[in-house]
């Protein structure tokens, strides 16, 4: 059951309901965006990643591998933003397209059953961690993140650890939700593929974002974890910001005063090279200093100043 929010708690989550409106713009965004040069087969770009239209010509991985090309990462989530669309909408046929022929047959799936079968209280899902794995001409990608909902009451239905599977072939892709209990690289580096079958319904496209609505996206996310998992939230935080906040405790009395104060719109921006990191300094439009460090896509460290 959602937790219910008193008077006093509903102008911050107006504010958190605006945030998610970004990060759903964000999301319509990377659906409707397409890169021509890193979607396009015999583009030159170097961040070409493990992409899945050169994929025939590779020999089979042994093992699984963190995956670190942005534009793949995004397709990756694009296709998930997909599944978890047809399952808000209690879409019963695309839900059954886009699911996993063998997942189907082992759990006696049908049409006419596929809504009873799937958690449809869950309508936003983020990914955190993304390995991959080629085997005969078949791209993996095993995903954990979160997925939750937000009401005018709360939120409801928060999983902090949902894991799942986005199997790439011919530049088409289904999915298949894993147990969300296991320890996912492992469980990667020892997957075989047997007689998978990927139908052309759901084409697998590439995504490109600029610099600014990716950074947009990370400001977003931390604030919607603030009110969503203040813990994971604060796990974002940098050192610096640490010793302003030496505790979660700390940083759960001062979370009102942020979500009010911080802004995921950026008015200026600045980008450095450290070793092992890119580090951004922002302005937001609220005339804030954030810092967000970024160690590889979704792996990042936040400081702010209001």
């Amino acid at each position: 059951m959602p937790k219910k929010l008193d008077n006093g708690k509903k102008k911050i989550l107006i504010i958190i309901v605006l945030i998610l409106m970004i990060s759903s713009g964000i999301a319509i965004y990377l659906s409707l965006k397409h890169n021509d040069n890193v979607n396009n087969p015999n583009s030159n770009n170097p961040n070409s990643g493990s992409n899945p239209s050169q994929g025939e010509d590779k020999p089979d991985d042994v093992e699984a591998h963190n995956l670190e090309n942005e534009a793949e990462y995004y397709g990756v989530q694009n296709a998930l933003n997909n599944y978890y669309l047809y399952l808000q909408n209690g879409d019963s046929q695309k839900l059954w397209d886009i699911l996993e022929e063998n997942y189907k047959n082992e759990n006696n799936i049908t049409v006419n059953n596929v809504l009873n079968y799937l958690d449809r209280d869950v309508a936003n899902f983020m990914a955190k961690k993304i390995y991959y794995k080629r085997m005969n001409g078949i791209y993996f990608y095993f995903v954990n993140g979160y997925s939750y909902n937000y009401t005018l009451d709360g939120v409801d239905n928060y999983q902090e650890a949902v894991n799942m599977l986005v199997i790439v072939k011919n530049n088409h892709y289904v999915i298949r939700p894993l147990l969300n209990n296991i320890e996912l690289k492992s469980l990667a580096d020892n997957y075989q593929s047997n007689n998978i079958n990927v139908s052309d319904k759901y084409l697998f496209e590439r995504k490109s974002i600029d610099v600014n609505n990716k950074l947009e996206s990370y400001i977003a996310e931390f604030l919607n974890l603030l009110n969503l998992d203040i813990n994971r939230a604060y796990s974002m935080l940098n050192e610096d910001m640490k010793i302003k906040y030496p505790s979660v405790a700390d940083l759960r009395k001062d979370k009102d005063n942020i979500l009010e104060n911080i802004s995921s719109n950026i008015f200026s921006l600045a980008t450095n090279d450290k070793v092992g990191y890119i580090e951004y300094k922002i302005r937001d439009k609220r005339e804030n200093n954030i810092t967000i460090n970024e160690y590889e896509i979704m792996n990042f460290k936040i400081s702010f100043e209001y």
